[in-house]
C-alpha cells in the first residue's frame, strides 16, 4: 500500500518504537524508509560558529544511524535499506518539506517528543503535521507495545485494526484502505460505529429513545452492508456503541486490544487540508494504541 515512508526521529523514547513500527510497515509493504532528524536553526548556527559547517549534521546523522542500528536488526536494515537525512529548521515545516521532495506516501512518527531546552519535536509538532499533511500519518504513542521487527520479518501486535466511522461516504473509503491494510499486515478488522448520547434532563429522556433506537437500527443496517462488502478480502466485522465516541473509541480498542486504529482526519472548508477534529484529537492524544490518521 505504501511505497515510501519518513520516519522523522528527535532521539525521545518514542524515536525507537516509531522506528520499529515504521520497519514494519517498510519490510511488509516492501517500502523505502527515510529517518529524518531536523536540528533547531540555533543550535545549527551556534554549533557552525564553534565547530564549523559540518559537525553538527554529521553527529545528528551518527546519532542516527546509531539509533537505527538499535531498532532494526542488521538482517532487516539490508533487506530494506533505510537512509538517513539530517535537515535544519522547525520540524513540522522540514518535515512536510521532506515528503513532498521524496514523494513519500506515509509518514510514521511518534505522538510526543523531547521537552524542555532539548525540545527538537513536541507533541504539537504531530500536531502540526497532521494539520497540513497530504498524505497518512501514523501517530505512534510512546508505550505502543506489541509491534516488533526481527530477523524472521515485521510482526505486528496481534490485536485487530480498529476502525471507527461515522457511516458517511469518506468513511467507507477510510474503512476500505483499512480492510487493505488488515489484509497485508493478515489481521481482522472491526468496525466501530459509536450512536453519540445526547444530554438532556431525566423528564425528557424518553423523547430521545426512539431516536436512538432509530440510529441504532440504520446503523446496524449499514455496518452489516459494509462487512458483507469487504469480508471478501479480510475477515471483518461490527462494534456499535453509544455515548462519547472519543471515550468509546479508546475503551473498545482496549477491551479488543486492539494493534492499530485507522480512522479519517475532519476535513474543514474546501480546498483546505484535513485538520484533526475533536474526536480524531482525543483519540490521538490519550490512546496507547498507534492510530493511522487518514487525510
Amino acid at each position: 500500500m505504501f511505497t515510501s515512508l519518513l520516519c522523522p526521529i528527535d532521539f525521545s523514547e518514542v524515536s525507537p518504537v516509531a522506528l520499529a513500527h515504521a520497519a514494519a510497515f517498510a519490510v511488509h509493504g516492501r517500502a523505502r524508509l527515510t529517518v529524518l532528524a531536523v536540528n533547531d536553526p540555533l543550535l545549527a548556527e551556534a554549533a557552525r560558529a564553534k565547530y564549523g559547517p559540518d559537525f553538527l549534521e554529521a553527529e545528528t546523522r551518527a546519532d542516527a544511524e546509531r539509533l537505527l542500528a538499535a531498532a532494526v536488526l542488521p538482517d532487516l536494515r539490508v533487506r530494506f535499506k533505510p537512509r538517513v537525512r539530517v535537515a535544519v529548521g522547525q520540524p513540522a515545516p522540514a518535515i512536510l518539506q521532506a515528503v513532498s521532495r521524496a514523494g513519500t506516501d506515509l509518514i510514521v512518527m511518534g505522538t510526543h517528543g523531547l521537552g524542555g531546552w532539548k525540545k527538537l519535536m513536541l507533541g504539537s509538532t504531530t500536531e502540526r503535521v497532521l494539520r497540513d499533511t497530504t498524505v497518512p500519518v501514523l501517530a505512534v504513542p510512546p508505550h505502543a507495545a506489541g509491534t516488533r521487527v526481527d530477523r524472521a520479518g515485521a510482526e505486528f501486535h496481534p490485536g485487530p485494526v480498529l476502525v471507527p466511522v461515522d457511516l458517511t461516504r469518506t468513511a467507507r473509503d477510510d474503512a476500505r484502505i483499512a480492510v487493505a491494510l488488515a489484509h497485508m499486515i493478515e489481521r481482522p478488522v472491526i468496525l466501530l460505529h459509536v450512536v453519540e448520547d445526547v444530554q438532556a434532563l431525566r423528564r425528557w429522556r424518553g423523547l430521545l429513545t426512539d431516536g436512538l433506537a432509530s440510529k441504532t437500527d440504520a446503523a446496524t443496517r449499514t455496518l452489516e452492508a459494509w462487512c458483507r462488502a469487504f469480508g471478501k478480502t479480510a475477515a471483518v466485522s461490527f462494534e456499535l456503541r453509544t455515548g462519547d465516541p472519543a471515550e468509546q473509541i479508546a475503551a473498545v480498542a482496549r477491551e479488543l486490544r486492539a494493534g492499530l486504529i485507522v480512522m479519517g482526519l475532519r476535513r474543514t472548508h474546501d480546498g483546505e487540508p484535513a485538520r484533526p477534529g475533536a474526536v480524531a484529537y482525543r483519540v490521538l492524544s490519550s490512546t496507547p494504541v498507534p492510530v493511522l490518521a487518514l487525510p
